[in-house]
């Protein structure tokens, strides 16, 4: 199934024309710990399905699709572009996923006493201990990286997120401006901006001004305005 999940998101990556990288890609290039607390609750509600025997509820299905086939194209994708980091981000993330799962569903196993019942008290018994022992010290290990990625994600996108407030708070009434995207490399910030008509250079410096305040930090703010032309046929 992983194989052919890879394969499949690879040949669309290859043969469908003008595939970029997504937001919904972007976001499984840098998995945070809440893609390991996804997965887990998919898990519980997966098992506890099974063990009920309300497998038309479709919440195994959901289980699987929320937490793995996603994570699997977008490995695919990524060979099909030779996006290294695609592949290490989804990658790191469906092993994380599918561990988080594992140990979902053995928990909500044991506590519904879904266990071996005759050769329990000998050699199962040590199997379940170091199989849990495992899992559990894996999703330990994977919420490392996971979590620095989540404190760095939480540094670089909240201040893109005040700088989104500031030029809307500036720009929402009128219709005829529009963001397309925040850059920020160190000490620079690059914001992309549509526009149906010039945009005021004044406005644009207390844009700027504001957004300095607000970070309290010395930016170089470069604003690039895409014209929209209007074209009658």
């Amino acid at each position: 199934a992983v194989v052919i999940a890879i394969v499949v998101g690879a040949l669309f990556g290859l043969f469908i024309p003008n595939v970029g990288i997504t937001d919904s890609l972007r976001v499984r290039m840098y998995p945070t710990i809440a893609d390991l607390i996804i997965a887990m609750a998919a898990g519980a509600a997966g098992a506890y399905t099974l063990v009920k025997g309300q497998l038309e509820s479709g919440l195994v299905g959901v289980m699987v699709a929320a937490s793995l086939i996603p994570v699997m194209s977008t490995i695919g994708i990524g060979i099909s572009f030779g996006h290294s980091s695609m592949i290490l981000g989804a990658g790191l993330l469906l092993l994380g996923n599918y561990l988080s799962l594992l140990l979902a569903n053995i928990v909500v196993f044991y506590f519904k006493g879904l266990k071996p019942q005759i050769w329990y008290k000998h050699k199962a018994k040590k199997i379940i201990k170091n199989s849990l022992a495992f899992i559990v010290v894996a999703v330990l290990l994977i919420s490392v990286p996971l979590g620095i990625i989540t404190v760095y994600q939480f540094y670089t996108e909240k201040p893109v997120e005040k700088i989104r407030g500031i030029i809307n708070n500036h720009l929402v009434a009128d219709w005829k401006y529009r963001i397309d995207e925040i850059n920020i490399h160190g000490n620079l910030i690059e914001i992309y901006l549509f526009a149906e008509e010039d945009l005021n250079k004044e406005l644009l410096i207390t844009i700027k001004n504001e957004i300095q305040r607000n970070l309290k930090n010395e930016y170089n703010i470069n604003f690039k305005v895409i014209p929209i032309e209007e074209i009658k046929l």
